[in-house]
């Protein structure tokens, strides 16, 4: 599978981890509404304790999360709970970057 369908895959896997509306037994916060970042913060700690955090800022992606932790960046969507490690490319430069992620041209 190339690098744009395998983030492609991963990134739809994240968006439908708990998209039925009567199903969010899972779900850290039920799909209503836009999440404040204190809420945000409270179920990134009560679904992943073993990471501190310094701050949490809203993507432009509606309902994802930047979180920067202690040792790094990762992206978190509180409605499934699914945690998301590695970079964030806006859509303009999504192919312009394609050869620096795994498996594109130039990688080793």
């Amino acid at each position: 599978m190339g690098s744009r369908n395998r983030l492609a895959g991963c990134f739809l896997a994240l968006l439908v981890g708990c998209s039925a509306a009567d199903d969010f037994q899972g779900c850290v916060i039920p799909p209503v509404g836009r999440p404040s970042l204190v809420e945000v913060e409270r179920a990134f700690l009560g679904r992943h304790p073993q990471f501190g955090f310094r701050e949490v800022k809203a993507t432009a992606i509606p309902g994802l999360f930047e979180v920067d932790t202690e040792e790094n960046t990762v992206y978190f969507y509180p409605e499934s709970g699914h945690l998301l490690v590695g970079t964030l490319y806006p859509p303009d430069e999504i192919f312009s970057k394609a050869s620096a992620l795994p498996g594109g041209e130039g990688s080793s």
